[in-house]
C-alpha cells in the first residue's frame, strides 16, 4: 500500500471520527466547564485511563474530568491555551513565533494573526505540513532572530536539555519569551544516565523521555539568562479545569513555565 493511499484512508478516518466525537460531546454538554481550545462548554470532561511506570513503580494515572469530550485536548492543551488568550499581548505587533513540534490547535490560533510570521519546526519536519527542520540543540537560526518560541512537552526527550536551552535563549531578542510546557514530577529532577530504552521506560514511564522533570527546571532557564514565572491550572481565570483534581496524571500536567529574556 502506497503512502499515498494510507494518507487518504487516514484522513476519511479522522473525518468519521471527528463527526463521531461531536455527536458524543453532546452527552457531556452544560455549563460547569469550558475548554479554552475548541470553546465548548460541558459539565464534565472525559475520564483517561492508563498507567505508566514512575521510578520502577506502576503507577495508575486514571484521572476523570482530563478530556475534553469534543476536541480531545487534556489539561495540559487547556493550559497552554487559556494562557495564550489570557495574554493577548504575546500576538500583538509583528512578531516572529517558532514553535517546535507544533500541535495543531496551537498552530490554528495563531494562523488568525497576519502580524504574527509564525514558523512550525521540528528534527522530522515531514510530520508536519509546512514545517521546516531545526534541531533545538543546534537551531540554525540567528541570534536575537525570534520574538516567541512555543515548546510544549518537547525538552523531556533532549538528552542535552541545558543545550536546547541555551540555543532558546540565544536565538530569542532581548524581552522576547518562551513558552514552555513538560510533565512534571514533584520538585526536584529524577535522572539516570546510560539507560538503554527499556530502563528508561521503568523509570521514566515512557522510552524516549530523558527524565523526570521537576520544578527546580527553574534554575536551568534562571542560569541561561531567563525570568521565570510558573504557572499552574489555579492561576488561570475562566473554569478550563477540575481544580479538585489530584492524581499522578493531572499533577504532571497542571505546570507551564512562561520565560522571558533580559
Amino acid at each position: 500500500m502506497s503512502k499515498t493511499m494510507i494518507k487518504a484512508i487516514y484522513r476519511k478516518f479522522k473525518k468519521y471520527y471527528q463527526r463521531f466525537v461531536r455527536l458524543e460531546s453532546v452527552f457531556y454538554a452544560g455549563t460547569k466547564y469550558t475548554c479554552p481550545v475548541c470553546e465548548g462548554h460541558f459539565n464534565s470532561f472525559k475520564t483517561y485511563r492508563g498507567n505508566s511506570f514512575i521510578k520502577g513503580v506502576k503507577v495508575d494515572h486514571t484521572t476523570k474530568n482530563y478530556t475534553c469530550p469534543k476536541c480531545g485536548s487534556g489539561i495540559r492543551h487547556r493550559l497552554v491555551m487559556g494562557f495564550l488568550k489570557s495574554n493577548v499581548q504575546l500576538v500583538t505587533g509583528k512578531k516572529n513565533v517558532l514553535h517546535f513540534a507544533p500541535e495543531e490547535f496551537i498552530t490554528d490560533y495563531f494562523n488568525k494573526f497576519n502580524n504574527i510570521n509564525y514558523i512550525k519546526a521540528d528534527i522530522d519536519p515531514s510530520k508536519y505540513k509546512n514545517a521546516i527542520e531545526l534541531d533545538i540543540t543546534n537551531i540554525k537560526l540567528n541570534d536575537n532572530s525570534v520574538d516567541g518560541i512555543i515548546c510544549i512537552h518537547v525538552l523531556e526527550h533532549i538528552e542535552d536539555d541545558l543545550k536546547a536551552i541555551s540555543e532558546l535563549s540565544r536565538i530569542l531578542v532581548s524581552g522576547g519569551w518562551l513558552l514552555l510546557a513538560l510533565p512534571i514530577y514533584g520538585n526536584q529532577t529524577f535522572e539516570l544516565k546510560n539507560l538503554t530504552a527499556k530502563e528508561r521506560e521503568f523509570q521514566y514511564g515512557i522510552d524516549q523521555h530523558m527524565r523526570l522533570n521537576g520544578l527546580d527546571l527553574q534554575n536551568k532557564l534562571e542560569k541561561a539568562g531567563f525570568k521565570v514565572q510558573i504557572i499552574s491550572t489555579g492561576d488561570l481565570p475562566g473554569s478550563y479545569f477540575d481544580l479538585t483534581l489530584n492524581t499522578p496524571h493531572s499533577e504532571s500536567d497542571k505546570y507551564l513555565f512562561f520565560c522571558s529574556k533580559a
